[in-house]
């Protein structure tokens, strides 16, 4: 049996990932670069992560880079997003917070002209009873294991998850 000073630190553990660092995610064939900063960071002086849009252009045989900022976001999550895919039309969705996966922020939409679009909850996305048979962590719900989530060449404003 567990000293009771311990089985208390054992209930109150918080994930143990180091602090976020800035990221790049980029679409398929590189036409769109996302830079996403943590928040009070040397590229980004505000409370929350922000993101950055550029419409690079698709590769040539001398690779030169314009980059273009098409759009800049302040995103909702507290300390950073898990995950991030950038559509081939310069869309970006993130997903889940850092620290806590599957809480207020499990999928965040941005759009090239509007910015962010919106923020979905994992509760607004699916059932308590599929939410509740998910494997959990210190780090929150894992519904991203195993899931596919991609952008259709067809409909590249439509984001798609495959559980």
């Amino acid at each position: 049996m567990l000293p009771i000073a311990l089985a208390t630190v054992l209930a109150w553990s918080v994930c143990d990932k180091p602090a976020p660092e800035p990221q790049s995610f980029h679409s398929r064939g590189f036409g769109y670069v996302a830079e996403i900063f943590p928040p009070l960071s040397r590229q980004n002086s505000l409370e929350r992560p922000l993101a950055h849009v550029y419409a690079v252009g698709y590769p040539s045989r001398r690779w030169e880079v314009d980059a273009r900022l098409v759009t800049s976001a302040t995103l909702p999550h507290d300390a950073f997003p898990a995950e991030a895919v950038v559509s081939q039309a310069g869309h970006l969705v993130t997903l889940d917070d850092y620290y806590q996966s599957g809480q207020a922020n499990a999928v965040v939409l941005v759009d090239t002209a509007r910015s962010l679009v919106g923020a979905y909850a994992l509760t607004e996305l699916l059932l308590e009873d599929e939410i509740s048979a998910l494997e959990r962590s210190d780090c929150g719900v894992h519904w991203r294991d195993g899931a596919r989530y991609f952008f259709l060449l067809e409909a590249a404003s439509r984001f798609f998850i495959a559980l």
